[in-house]
């Protein structure tokens, strides 16, 4: 018999999508039949548990249910068989529930006689769940005592998970399933409220948080009558655990707890029967708290403001009852004589009850709770001539602590809903804003800012009217550096508003103009770059508002690119620039441009290839009508350059934008010609090549790909290869076939990887254009800011940075090895520009081969930046993958970093330092052999000059310390 219901069950659940409807109900019947017989059951129960996963008929659901009530409980069965027990009284509950409604049999009854007793955990989750189920679909009024006594015998519960459970089961998955049972229906009620109260009372510890949480989940589910015999126990206990907390995660329940008792108190005052011992119950927790405010330094009183925000914030008659209370009280209890200390608490106390009304009714930034009426107005706003006198005051306070409260209660206040009127949100900004310029050092000017910022963002009127102006005339030049830059701070940090940025722009931009509009020979630059900044910030912060597109096309734009023209001239009325400024100035061009449409670049871009071209000035207000193309002539004064100023035009323009030009491959031939048979500074160069990488890669005409292919074959390529040219004009070469890979590349055509083999070709010249062609790979992999990127509207393909190191990364590998020094070191260089602009996940995939030429890069270039660049890639890396690396090379890596600790540039030794500290702390095991070796190597770095190198040193050589076998000396 056994070995037939054994063979019947594995056909049975290895066939199930085959078996018909009528043959599964017949299956059904066959299996119940047999669960009573306990050496079958367990396979009975896997024939059922199959079949259930299909359709099965109303009637053998019905007789599942009745069989294993009836048959199973008398059984012991093991937890796999209960836990699939258990998963076909799910299934059957889904899609069956009315069936089992309708039953000749007990089906609530029998459900607690199956599940009674059970402790495996897997299987306890589930009876919970199928509990809250139960009691959602099932009239149980006939069975609440026996469904209370089976799910309160676990409370509260301990589980300890075993070590590897597969299961991931944790206590505070069992505790929250268990909660949800309790406070799943108000007839638990009479019964556990009793009980909870007296595990609230005698347990301790996690206990005690467990019965916490447990009443404030299941107080809204039993009701104010439930809870109004316990209640002053219940505020008793949980009062004494937040004046006495144990933890932070004690106080915090016991709050949660309080919050949520005093809802469903509050709830039952529209009961007309229970009003008055509602009310009564509520007052009896506030007024121990305002005996504890009597002495407001006190910690109970800093305790009795935790409790009044829980119980402010848990609904609107709470909340009255709190602030009629205590507010008056608080008032008296203020006095001007008083010390800071005593000041702040009462503050404090007042930011509590603060932060529950807002909590409750909602603020401008945040929205009430889900049960409040959007109009129904805060209490607070009957005292809130007193609360702004008391808040007032500690903003005008000397004491930075109290000051720090007065801001806080302020933030507060500001975005409560019609609270403020216009007289005092202008007071208010007024005291702020003195605060932000008073007390620059320390942390209220912080918090003013903060809050100035928060207004903004609701009231940005107010703002513009009542704080601009008062920061704005505190950018004279003859202000102090940190006043200055303090003030334009505050202005960066509120032009994020469009209606801001409309009063800032123009007047950073007048007062750019009368500084640098000075006849000073000894300038200080430092404000003009200062104020540049700010209107770039600003600019790009709003660069989706119409209107301040509209102002930067018909007042920034303009005006910068007049001056801009003047100094190139050196015209005798032309302002002062320097390159740092113009390079500003061409950024804040390129996010103007981003943010135009198409028909204000196609005019844009048409008079500015008059001027920087052609030297026409025809559309300039300038008595000059015409002047040396400003792009391509050789500029012998650094200081008149502005040709970064066309590229940041040209290069920023869609697509679709046309040059006015007849041919854009001629043009592009003609701007080659000229930049390589011409001597040019370095920042024209990169202009150029930009407006050249821009055009290659944009142009839409559809001979360019050819034509570039025809320069660099006929021009660029022989150049580079004619030893007789001279240097310069090679040079200048090289550094076009980079940009013209770079926008090729990016753009996902195949030449650009011909123009990259050309490049590493160059790698095995011994003179200047090896170290050339190594610096160009980061012209090729650097996200440049200004153009070819996605917000310049570049042709842009995925994963060309990836598709560059594979294509490359072998053949700098192999030259690495190289046995010309000066040849290596040039493929060094390049394999680092690459490997320190690459993601780190590229880095990972090939990190076995990489490590060697890292180190070899590591030990021979000189340049800070790279160094720099490459140590913190290794930090990034090198930590995740250490088990895959070699334990010869983890030893010569960590040989290089203690080298570039001294004798290299004060950053360099830094990350260095941190570099190895990440080692030490991520790397324990592989690097433990040489922890001896690598804290006498860093005893030099202790005795750095420098106190944050030594105080570094001193850090990672602890970390080192402690992978030491033996203990320390």
């Amino acid at each position: 018999m056994r070995k037939c219901v054994d063979l019947l069950a594995q056909v049975t659940v290895h066939s199930r999508s085959t078996i018909d409807d009528a043959a599964a109900n017949e299956l059904v019947e066959f299996a119940c039949q047999r669960l009573s017989q306990p050496s079958v059951s367990a396979r009975c129960i896997d024939m059922i548990k199959s079949l259930v996963d299909g359709s099965i008929s109303s009637t053998s659901a019905s007789m599942i249910c009745e069989s294993m009530i009836n048959n199973l409980p008398k059984q012991k069965l093991h937890q796999d068989s209960r836990h699939k027990i258990l998963i076909i009284i799910e299934k059957l509950l889904q899609s069956h529930v009315e069936a089992l409604r309708n039953a000749s049999f007990d089906f609530v009854g029998g459900f607690i006689t199956v599940v009674d007793g059970e402790k495996d955990p897997r299987n306890l989750l589930i009876a919970f769940e199928l509990v809250h189920d139960v009691i959602a679909k099932f009239d149980i009024s006939s069975h609440i005592e026996d469904l209370f006594d089976f799910i309160f015998c676990y409370f509260p519960i301990t589980f300890k998970p075993p070590p590897n459970d597969p299961y991931r089961i944790t206590t505070e998955d069992l505790k929250n399933g268990l909660r949800q049972c309790l406070a799943s229906t108000p007839y638990f009620a009479n019964f556990a409220t009793p009980l909870l109260i007296e595990k609230l009372l005698t347990s301790t510890g996690s206990a005690k948080k467990d019965t916490m949480e447990t009443i404030g989940l299941c107080a809204p589910a039993y009701g104010a009558h439930a809870l109004l015999p316990h209640v002053q126990s219940i505020f008793d206990v949980l009062s004494k655990e937040v004046y006495n907390a144990s933890s932070v995660s004690m106080e915090s329940t016991a709050l949660e707890t309080i919050h949520s008792v005093v809802a469903t108190l509050a709830s039952g005052i529209c009961v007309a029967d229970i009003r008055e011992p509602v009310e009564k119950a509520i007052r009896s927790l506030l007024d121990p708290c305002v005996t504890q405010l009597q002495h407001p330094e006190s910690k109970n009183a800093k305790s009795a403001g935790y409790i009044l925000r829980a119980a402010a914030s848990a609904a609107d008659p709470a909340c009255a009852c709190v602030v009629h209370t205590i507010v008056p009280m608080l008032t008296g209890l203020l006095r001007a004589d008083d010390t800071p200390v005593r000041r702040k608490a009462i503050v404090d106390i007042f930011n509590e009850i603060l932060k529950g009304s807002n909590s409750l009714y909602g603020s401008l930034d945040e929205s009430p709770r889900d049960s409040m009426d959007e109009d129904i107005a805060s209490p607070l706003a009957t005292y809130k001539r007193e609360i702004l006198a008391a808040l007032m005051s500690a903003l005008l306070a000397e004491d930075e602590h109290l000051r720090l409260s007065g801001i806080k209660g302020i933030r507060m206040i500001v975005v409560m809903k019609q609270f403020l009127l216009p007289n005092e949100m202008q007071n208010t900004l007024h005291h702020l804003v003195r605060i932000y310029i008073s007390y620059k050092e320390d942390q209220t000017s912080r918090l003013a800012l903060a809050t100035l910022v928060t207004i903004c963002k609701l009231n940005p009127s107010s703002i513009e009217h009542n704080v601009v102006q008062a920061l704005l005339s505190r950018l004279s030049n003859d202000k102090a550096v940190d006043v200055f830059l303090h003030s334009l701070e505050a202005l960066d940090a509120l032009a994020f508003q469009p209606q801001v940025a409309r009063t800032v722009i123009p007047s950073l931009l007048e007062k750019l103009g009368g500084y640098l509009g000075r006849k000073d020979q000894s300038m200080d630059f430092h404000y003009a770059h200062s104020l540049t900044r700010s209107i770039l910030s600003a600019i790009r912060a709003t660069s989706k508002d119409s209107q301040i597109v509209e102002l930067a096309q018909r007042v920034v734009f303009p005006r910068l690119l007049l001056e801009s023209i003047k100094a190139a001239l050196g015209l005798s009325d032309a302002w002062q620039l320097d390159k740092e400024i113009i390079d500003l100035w061409a950024m804040i061009f390129a996010v103007i441009l981003r943010s135009s449409n198409s028909s204000y670049q196609q005019v844009v871009i048409s008079d500015a290839f008059k001027i920087f071209l052609y030297g026409d000035l025809s559309t300039v207000p300038l008595q000059v009508d015409q002047c040396q193309p400003l792009l391509l002539t050789p500029c012998r004064t650094p200081l008149r350059d502005i040709s970064v100023l066309f590229p940041a035009i040209a290069g920023n323009c869609r697509r679709e934008v046309e040059a006015p030009v007849s041919s854009c491959p001629e043009l592009l031939g003609s701007i080659v010609a000229k930049v390589t048979a011409q001597d040019f500074i370095f920042t024209q160069k990169l202009a150029i090549a930009r407006l050249v990488g821009s055009i290659a890669n944009k142009c839409m005409n559809v001979q360019m790909p050819d034509s570039i292919k025809t320069l660099v074959s006929t021009r660029l390529i022989p150049m580079i290869n004619d030893t007789s040219s001279p240097e310069a004009s090679r040079r200048t070469s090289v550094f076009l076939v980079s940009w013209l890979a770079k926008a090729l590349l990016i753009k996902g055509h195949p030449f650009g990887f011909e123009l990259l083999d050309s490049l590493v070709k160059q790698l095995d010249s011994a003179g200047d254009l090896g170290e050339e062609a190594a610096e160009s790979f980061i012209v090729i992999l650097h996200d440049d800011d200004l153009v070819l990127t996605k917000a310049a509207f570049a042709n842009i393909s995925i994963l060309y940075k990836q598709r560059v190191f594979n294509h490359c990364a072998p053949t700098l590998i192999q030259g690495a090895g190289h046995p010309t020094e000066v040849i290596r070191i040039n493929h060094l260089i390049a394999f680092s520009h690459i490997i320190t602009n690459i993601p780190t996940q590229i880095i990972n995939n090939e990190i076995k081969k990489l490590v060697p030429v890292i180190i070899a890069s590591m030990a021979v270039i000189t340049s800070p930046q790279l160094l720099l660049s490459l140590v913190r890639v290794v930090q990034n890396v090198i930590p995740e993958a250490a088990k895959g690396i070699p334990p010869e090379d983890m030893k010569r890596l960590v040989q290089v970093l203690l080298r570039l600790t001294s004798g290299y540039r004060m950053d360099v030794r830094i990350a260095s330092l941190r570099c190895l500290r990440t080692f030490a702390l991520q790397c324990k095991e592989e690097l433990r052999p040489l922890a001896l070796r690598v804290t006498k190597d860093l005893a030099m770095a202790l005795d750095d000059k420098k106190r944050q190198v030594r105080k570094e040193a001193v850090d990672c050589r602890e970390k080192w310390f402690n992978l030491l076998d033996t203990p320390r000396v």
